[in-house]
């Protein structure tokens, strides 16, 4: 807040547009009007972007009016049209010799040729522009005849390789590094997500700090339950905030896309990495080092780093949902609202820690066992309590060990193995990229992804 962000001068957008024209490496570049509105200076600097491309074996035409005299002589050929009809192509330098000719006036010193040119076909009507016409010296148009084979170009054979294009992998990181640079310069809305995030886990860490590193109490049994069930539901539900960061992208993606400049798979696949990257990566770290450290998770290192990749695998399950929600949706409270309402009406209820498995409805059941974080959960529980015995200490419970908690939970041979599960989950991840990058895919040949779907 209070922090003013300068966005593109006109002349940056335009040299913008130029470049996002560029991606497609066309050989023949239309500018329409590109100095409109512009000063002088920064039209002239629009015009030498333009001017530069022609280096590069590049034809670019363009409409443009009242140029100055720097920007009129950029130009290797000109034409001048007047009531539909033209009346001079030719190089710049010849225009005054050919308009004083035609219209019998004399340009003034230092005047520009261009203003002199229009100057001498403004306010004429069709009759008086086709006498300008007759009375204008013969000249050839500039252009090679079609029929005729240039000198200097040289035979090419049908077995000649064509012109390489830009990888894919090329297009792929240079779409993560032009993502990147966009959430850096905005490093604010990161500081506060962040931010946000661990006040949460903090708020809900507190009520179970103080658990024993070592030894599984019986009166703890169930506050690591529930740690585990904070947990995991945190880490779900914080990918709901990445949905109106993709919903920023969305529109720029399916331009380019639109256009042809990436494929689908290209944009999919670089969301996707950011999201993981930028998001599940952190969330995942924070959130279980800090729930560690707080609420005295299983004390080894071993524990610990199976610990954090069973959070970060269920977090990246998160961010996959949140980014299909956000590519799928144009408004952003419809995809918040489908998230929320998954997340509520089913991951939760069927997680299997709220109600063991085993006594939910048998309908239910069937969800309980394509529901993620109860795999996600189902790991983490596992790697608390497998193996462990129980010290009753002044609240007494009838497991004997950690396995018996495992069992009561209702977490069975599918769930019973803590890599099992993890795997589970990334096929889970893999499943809704997939469907993602179908669904964007069709929205895009459809072109159903704009603000009119």
């Amino acid at each position: 807040a209070g922090v003013s962000v300068r966005g593109l001068s006109g002349g940056e957008r335009r040299r913008l547009s130029i470049g996002c024209s560029l991606l497609k490496r066309p050989e023949v570049l239309v500018l329409d009007e590109p100095t409109s509105g512009l000063d002088t200076v920064t039209a002239l600097e629009v015009m030498s972007t333009a001017n530069s491309l022609t280096r590069t074996q590049r034809t670019v035409i363009c409409t443009i009016h009242q140029p100055c005299l720097k920007t009129y002589s950029m130009f290797h050929s000109v034409m001048f049209l007047a009531r539909g009809k033209k009346v001079f192509v030719g190089p710049p330098g010849e225009t005054i010799h050919d308009f004083q000719v035609g219209s019998g006036r004399r340009i003034a010193q230092f005047e520009n040729p261009a203003d002199f040119a229009l100057d001498c076909l403004a306010g004429q009507d069709l009759s008086e522009i086709e006498q300008l016409c007759s009375q204008m010296p013969a000249r050839q148009e500039e252009g090679p005849d079609p029929t005729e084979k240039p000198a200097d170009v040289k035979e090419t054979s049908p077995t000649q390789a064509p012109k390489k294009e830009i990888s894919a992998v090329v297009r792929f990181q240079l779409i993560v590094g032009r993502m990147g640079r966009e959430f850096a310069r905005n490093p604010q809305m990161m500081r506060e997500r962040l931010g946000l995030f661990m006040i949460a886990v903090v708020f809900f860490s507190i009520p179970y700090s103080g658990l024993d590193h070592d030894d599984l109490l019986s009166s703890e049994v169930s506050d690591r339950i529930g740690l585990t069930f904070m947990t995991c539901s945190v880490l779900f539900a914080q990918a709901m905030n990445t949905i109106p960061l993709v919903q920023r992208q969305r529109l720029l993606v399916y331009h380019e896309m639109n256009m042809g400049f990436y494929k689908v798979w290209e944009q999919y696949a670089s969301l996707s990495v950011m999201v993981l990257v930028l998001f599940a990566l952190p969330s995942s770290i924070i959130a279980y080092f800090m729930a560690w450290g707080m609420g005295g998770m299983r004390d080894k290192v071993g524990y610990w780093i199976f610990g954090w990749t069973n959070a970060f695998i269920l977090t990246a399950f998160g961010e996959m949902l949140a980014l299909f929600y956000g590519m799928y949706f144009v408004d952003v409270l419809k995809a918040m609202t489908a998230f929320i309402s998954v997340f509520v009406t089913i991951f939760v209820p069927c997680s299997g820690l709220l109600i063991a498995t085993t006594d939910i409805a048998w309908p239910m059941q069937i969800f309980a066992y394509l529901n993620p974080l109860r795999y996600g959960a189902a790991s983490d529980i596992i790697n608390q309590f497998e193996g462990r015995s129980i010290v009753q200490d002044s609240t007494y419970v009838t497991y004997e060990d950690g396995d018996d908690v495992i069992d009561y939970l209702g977490y069975d041979s599918m769930t019973g193995s803590k890599v099992g599960n993890d795997l589970i989950i990334l096929i889970a991840c893999v499943m809704i990229a997939v469907s993602g990058y179908a669904t964007t895919r069709y929205l895009v040949s459809k072109s159903m992804m704009g603000n009119e779907s």
